[in-house]
């Protein structure tokens, strides 16, 4: 059976993290974090320093409105982040540049319209990328990292009208 812990936020940086490991286990053997149904705005900060060998964070249903440059500090170790079911409209342009271990990063059912210039460009570890049921309206070349290694890309039911011939270029390019 798992581990279950739970998250108590009452402000970006005062937040407690409760519940018990099995057996002898701490924070260091957790690698895989669920956040869900939590009614959280904001990630909580320094997520990295109570789980420094997480791989892996999900945040489902939770409300999250926004990405921010420092949400992701200290969480270097990230392969996979899926930020999914929560009403997230923006994403600072610096938002995932320190994670360039991030293999998937998943952004679906969001309320994003458009994604900042180079917001993936440091992810050069990235196969695979989920921006579907969004309200996106074009795809343009500079959101494709320019070492891609995409093998996956979704991004069905947006409203897309424009998708710049160098970003489908730069998809095509993947191994």
């Amino acid at each position: 059976m798992g581990n279950k812990l739970s998250i108590n936020l009452t402000s970006e940086q005062n937040f407690n993290w409760t519940g018990t490991h099995n057996g002898s286990r701490s924070n260091v053997d957790v690698k895989v974090l669920l956040i869900k149904s939590q009614s959280v705005k904001f990630m909580p900060l320094d997520v990295g320093k109570f789980f420094v060998n997480l791989i892996a964070l999900t945040v489902d249903a939770s409300g999250l409105s926004k990405l921010r440059k420092n949400d992701f500090v200290s969480l270097e170790k990230l392969q996979k982040i899926a930020i999914i079911n929560n009403e997230i409209s923006s994403i600072e342009s610096t938002t995932f540049d320190l994670l360039s271990a991030l293999l998937e990063l998943n952004l679906s059912n969001n309320n994003l319209t458009s994604l900042p210039a180079k917001a993936f460009d440091k992810l050069t570890s990235l196969t695979r990328l989920e921006l579907s049921d969004n309200n996106l309206t074009q795809l343009r070349f500079d959101l494709i990292p320019t070492e891609n290694v995409i093998s996956h890309f979704h991004a069905q039911n947006n409203k897309i009208n424009s998708i710049d011939i160098i970003f489908v270029w730069r998809l095509n390019r993947a191994d």
